[in-house]
């Protein structure tokens, strides 16, 4: 049944935890059985004191609730189909681990115990949460795992001028937000860029638009860093260099180069033997021409 006539409405869903430790129930996830096969539903709220998960749906089905397993071994969850639901509760089923995965070491204040890193599958993508840091999902709910997930297409279209490198990351849990600045790294092959292009990390803002963000590029490793503080899809974009532009500042009509001269030290030697030097001249000039007065007058 749909509700194609009716505004979406919000259903909680209660489960039982027994047998669940507490790193496995924070990364339970709600699933509808569609076609055979088990499809996340996004948007969903869980909380681990009362045991519920809240969904806005627009369609009833059939329902179950999906832990990540912590062995590597993948599962198939339309093999999860079979059984009944006649607990009090919707039964916990293992998913199979598609993302990369990690379990935050939290303390009793809900803080980061130690520097933690999370990893994509194949580790080419890092991000780094630091001791002390509290993560929180957008209802206040402190968050207990990190997923990250490339992506094979982005959300929007790169923006323009920039040369699209086909990375695109989506860290999780969605909307998760930081007390403290948390470092990502994306890994990226060198030949991908030309020499006139600078790979800088963007951010997808959710309405349509990438933002920028301080980006550091170490060439050696192939590796492109940068802080935020908080979750969402990333991109890493090459940016075109600007060009320096020398102007040359023409002189002016009308008026021509001055040359200053540098002030003479008066208390130098030089100045004293300058000094003395014309003297002397003005002296012999005075003589010169004192003897040319009397000649004139025996004339």
């Amino acid at each position: 049944m749909s509700f194609s006539s009716l505004k979406n409405i919000n259903m909680t869903f209660y489960y039982n935890d027994s047998g669940l430790e507490n790193n496995e129930e924070s990364t339970l996830d709600l699933y509808r059985l569609n076609g055979g096969k088990w499809k996340e539903i996004n948007g969903t709220s869980l909380n681990t004191s009362t045991n519920i998960i809240v969904a806005n749906l627009s369609e009833f089905g059939r329902f179950g609730f999906f832990r990540d397993q912590i062995i590597s071994e993948s599962i198939d969850m339309s093999d999860a189909t079979s059984g009944s639901i006649d607990d009090d509760s919707l039964p916990v089923r293992v998913k199979s681990q598609s993302r990369g995965i990690t379990y935050l070491p939290l303390g009793s204040d809900g803080k980061v115990a130690k520097d933690t890193v999370a990893k994509s599958a194949d580790s080419s993508t890092t991000v780094t949460m630091f001791r002390g840091t509290v993560a929180v999902d957008p209802t206040g709910n402190a968050v207990g795992k990190i997923t990250v997930n490339k992506l094979s297409s982005p959300p929007t279209s790169a923006p323009s001028e920039t040369h699209d490198s086909g990375i695109y990351v989506d860290f999780g849990p969605s909307g998760t937000s930081f007390s403290k600045e948390v470092m990502i790294t994306l890994d990226f092959d060198p030949k991908e860029f030309s020499n006139e292009q600078d790979p800088v990390i963007y951010t997808y803002s959710g309405e349509g638009e990438w933002l920028a963000l301080e980006t550091t590029v170490n060439w050696e490793k192939g590796r492109a860093t940068a802080y935020t503080t908080h979750f969402s899809v990333y991109a890493l974009f090459g940016v075109y260099k600007e060009e320096e532009i020398v102007e040359e500042i023409p002189e002016a009509e009308g008026y021509s180069s001055v040359t200053v001269e540098e002030p003479v030290d008066e208390d130098s030697p030089g100045y004293l033997y300058w000094t003395i030097g014309m003297a002397f001249a003005i002296i012999i000039m005075a003589v010169v021409v004192m003897k040319g007065q009397k000649g004139r007058e025996r004339l």
